[in-house]
């Protein structure tokens, strides 16, 4: 999720597809989320379910795009 977050934030919280958001973010360890992850399916059920992100519906043949509602958001801040 703060992966997500930071890819956002980075290029100022635009709505992205998950196709974008699996091939270019990256975990703090530099892998692409891609293969950190398990599929599309488990990131869009995290990003349905997180309470700080939202999307913009999906139209004919455009993809769902998901966004950050709050910029401030845990997920953004560094840790300690």
């Amino acid at each position: 999720m703060r992966a997500v977050a930071r890819y956002l934030v980075s290029k100022d919280n635009e709505p992205t597809d998950i196709h974008t958001l699996m091939n270019e973010a990256r975990l703090v360890n530099g892998k692409v989320l891609r293969l950190g992850s398990k599929s599309k399916r488990a990131l869009v059920g995290l990003l349905k379910a997180h309470p700080h992100f939202s999307n913009v519906g999906k139209c004919k043949k455009e993809l769902v795009r998901y966004y950050l509602k709050d910029v401030d958001s845990y997920l953004v801040r560094n840790r300690k």
